[in-house]
């Protein structure tokens, strides 16, 4: 419900901005690596996802 949450604010706040949640069994560093993405918000950023983009990991 978190992740729904803020990709739903971010979309709001930023429209141009392309958003994508993951599933808890969707791999992060895969996904980064395609994706190239400018930002990850994650629990668990694996070092390979940090390369080339900010990152910010939350806390439950």
């Amino acid at each position: 419900m978190y992740a729904e949450g803020l990709a739903s604010s971010l979309g709001t706040h930023r429209p141009q901005a392309e958003v994508t949640v993951l599933g808890p069994t969707e791999d992060v560093e895969e996904e980064a690596l395609r994706v190239r993405p400018h930002l990850i918000v994650a629990h668990r950023v694996p070092p390979g996802a940090r390369v080339g983009a900010f990152w910010w990991r939350s806390r439950p």
